[in-house]
């Protein structure tokens, strides 16, 4: 995909630089155990418009490990965010920001899903003197809405199904 933005900027770089990037994003199952999938994901912007000037994330994603959670997900990510050499420059940052996340979807029912998640983050937004972080989160999806009848671990939005047609009324 390709963005542009046209009015002026508020970040306190190059008002006048323009704002416009480029991303892609890939997944598609590995092929080394079943129900094993990988995502790639990358991305660049005008580093003069833009303090972040471009990212590269990666992950996979196992669904049934568990035996007795077939529908269960657990994930692991890598996300690298590259601050571009304006920034970098004018405000002292580091050059990236690389953040490492654990995460498992329990699917507690067609419309209820509990993510808890794990995050590392190395040089966080970019700051030279910040130390190193660690969350915790928990995510709560719950889906009502009539007449869609996607389920809470879809992961589009789910007031719209995938396939971008009107979801079957019941």
């Amino acid at each position: 995909g390709l963005s542009a933005y046209t009015a002026r900027q508020n970040e306190p770089l190059d008002r006048n630089a323009g704002d416009r990037g480029a991303y892609i994003s890939y997944e598609a199952p590995l092929n080394v155990l079943a129900h094993l999938d990988f995502w790639l994901r990358a991305g660049f912007a005008n580093g003069h418009a833009q303090t972040v000037a471009g990212y590269l994330g990666g992950g996979v994603v196992q669904q049934g490990t568990i035996s007795s959670r077939p529908n269960d997900r657990i994930g692991f990510a890598v996300a690298h965010a590259i601050i571009g050499s304006p920034a970098v420059n004018e405000f002292g940052l580091h050059r990236a920001e690389t953040s490492f996340e654990l995460t498992y979807q329990a699917i507690v029912s067609r419309s209820f899903v509990v993510q808890p998640n794990l995050d590392y983050v190395h040089h966080p937004a970019g700051a030279s003197g910040a130390p190193d972080s660690l969350g915790v989160g928990l995510r709560f999806v719950f889906v009502t809405a009539y007449p869609i009848t996607m389920e809470a671990s879809d992961p589009g939005d789910p007031t719209i199904p995938p396939d971008g047609s009107v979801a079957p009324s019941d």
